[in-house]
């Protein structure tokens, strides 16, 4: 039986120069694929659910399909809780997504009317992650370019250059850190800031 090497060597070139780029177009192909699939989970789990400073959540132990709640349904889902649930409270007509992951990762999606759960297009978003000795963790894991921002009753805000768009604080003896994602830069900020991002 005649090894591949020497198949391969007895093709006329044009055939296996042929042969070549066929492969390198089909590995290709599949490796845009596989991109793309991987940057919609991404997107869809909510921009890489990686604990924050564990950025934030909790992307390898799953979530849970995301789901429209009424304000009633979220303050049952925060009573439900042993750690705070955070929110914005109610904005001018927009609907409550609601995603959690089996690690107790919850993201509030403020939808407009027009948007269904789901959808990816960006909208105001308030994570809340259960984190033990957050305020700590958050403190060590500052980058060096971040500005700290003190909050009343001891808390602490975070904030990257990097991303204007996003905001994380802790409180002490909360073990939970929240982050706060608005599509337009600086608007989570002003919202910590203003004390607007609240338990339920």
């Amino acid at each position: 039986m005649q090894s591949v090497a020497s198949d391969t060597a007895s093709e006329p070139r044009p055939r296996l120069l042929h042969r070549l780029r066929a492969s390198r177009l089909r590995l290709g192909a599949a490796i845009a694929v596989g991109l793309a699939a991987a940057m919609l989970v991404w997107l869809a789990v909510g921009r890489g659910d990686d604990d924050s400073q564990s950025r934030s959540g909790s992307g390898s132990s799953g979530e849970v399909k995301p789901s429209i709640m009424s304000a009633e349904e979220l303050r049952d889902l925060a009573a439900s809780r042993s750690i705070p649930l955070y929110w914005v409270g109610p904005r001018g007509g927009a609907r409550y997504e609601v995603t959690r992951t089996r690690a107790g990762t919850v993201y509030l999606r403020y939808l407009p009317p027009a948007l269904r759960a789901g959808d990816l297009k960006p909208a105001l978003t308030v994570v809340t992650y259960p984190l033990e000795n957050a305020l700590a963790r958050m403190r060590a894991n500052a980058g060096a370019r971040s500005s700290t921002i003190r909050l009343p009753g001891g808390g602490l805000a975070v904030v990257d250059p990097s991303r204007p768009t996003n905001v994380h604080f802790a409180y002490p003896r909360q073990a939970v850190q929240v982050e706060v994602y608005a599509p337009s830069p600086g608007f989570a900020r002003q919202l910590v800031l203003s004390g607007a991002v609240r338990p339920l």
